[in-house]
């Protein structure tokens, strides 16, 4: 990204993603199996890891879920042990998320400084499918301990969360 005014412009970019995130976070979009919700500030982490970099992404992505773990303690929303917990699993499950896709895309020959190249293609195809499975199959032990149906599960995760 080019300069801007002479302070680079993926600041720009990252300070536009970060409060964008931050509320998109605010709204959640249930599903029904086991409760679950879609909050839609992922993609502009996805957008910062393709424009700035996968450590940009990650830090987004756990800034958000701090501050939404900050909204629920200052709301009483659970306690102060639930949200640290909630806190923990779901900054692990992201940065898990964006590392087992990122490691995909540089397996599969992708290149972020060269991302406009048409042979970054198939490794962003690969990185998708590997962040959408890693995602889900981490809720999906949850899923069976509750005895959930997890047909409805991953009709729901294709019909909701790829997209």
């Amino acid at each position: 990204v080019e300069q801007l005014g002479g302070i680079p412009g993926y600041w720009y970019l990252l300070v536009f993603f970060l409060l964008a995130s931050l509320l998109a976070s605010l709204y959640r979009f249930s599903f029904g199996a086991g409760g679950y919700y879609i909050i839609f500030d992922i993609p502009f982490c996805i957008a910062a890891l393709l424009l700035v970099s996968p450590i940009a992404a990650v830090a987004i992505a756990l800034l958000v879920v701090g501050a939404d773990s900050a909204r629920r303690l200052r709301t009483k929303t659970f306690t102060g042990f639930e949200i640290f917990l909630r806190l923990v699993s779901t900054a692990g499950n992201r940065m898990l998320r964006f590392g087992l896709g990122w490691i995909a895309f540089i397996a599969a020959g992708g290149d972020f400084r060269n991302f406009g190249s048409t042979g970054n293609i198939v490794p962003l195809l690969l990185f998708m499918a590997v962040y959408f499975l890693s995602n889900n199959l981490f809720f999906l032990v949850e899923e069976y301990a509750k005895n959930e149906n997890l047909v409805l599960y991953w009709k729901e995760a294709f019909e909701y969360d790829l997209p």
